[in-house]
């Protein structure tokens, strides 16, 4: 994408160029800063909190039962659904 947009540089139109560039500049930093950087090191510092959801769509989730995949991950997803069991359990004894 980046190079796509870089290519508007190569117009007659300076308007064009301008856009094009700047586009291009902001898709890298993006995909460099943001997308490497500040987003695992936001995860790692939420941690648990990182995965929250509301109420509504952890009942949907349940109901469901979105997962990545049967195989490897099933331990995860049952993991992270007793987790979120837990929370409700918590989230209902505060009630």
């Amino acid at each position: 994408m980046a190079v796509v947009l870089g290519a508007f540089g190569t117009s007659k139109i300076i308007f064009i160029q301008e856009i094009g560039i700047g586009l291009a500049i902001a898709v890298i930093i993006d995909a460099t800063l943001v997308r490497m950087l500040l987003i695992p090191a936001t995860m790692r510092l939420l941690g648990r909190w990182n995965w929250w959801a509301p109420s509504p769509l952890r009942a949907i989730w349940r109901r469901v039962g979105l997962s990545e995949s049967a195989g490897s991950t099933r331990n995860a997803v049952s993991s992270n659904e007793t987790m979120m069991l837990e929370e409700i359990q918590r989230e209902k004894a505060q009630v």
